[in-house]
């Protein structure tokens, strides 16, 4: 049986960060739902989450949003891993 959770996080302790800014700033949250890459154009993230935050599609709120970004930061490590591990 897969265990629910791996050894990994689900979202970076950055993006942790940007969602409860997002709960309590709601030009944030307003910004976020509407274009995401903008959001995030003055937020110290790595190239990944940040990827992962520009991928997520238009949502309804915050929750849905998050729901969406933890979707996207798994592929984007999936897919980081891939290439890491066709180049070795």
């Amino acid at each position: 049986m897969t265990p629910f959770f791996d050894d990994e996080e689900i979202l970076s302790p950055a993006l942790h960060a940007l969602l409860g800014l997002a709960i309590v700033d709601r030009s944030l949250q307003d910004l976020l739902l509407s274009d995401p890459g903008a959001a995030v154009r003055d937020f110290h993230l790595t190239p990944l989450e940040r990827r992962a935050v520009r991928s997520v599609r238009r949502q309804p709120d915050l929750i849905a949003f998050s729901m969406a970004l933890e979707r996207a930061f798994q592929e984007q490590r999936r897919q980081r891993r891939g290439s890491q591990l066709k180049s070795a």
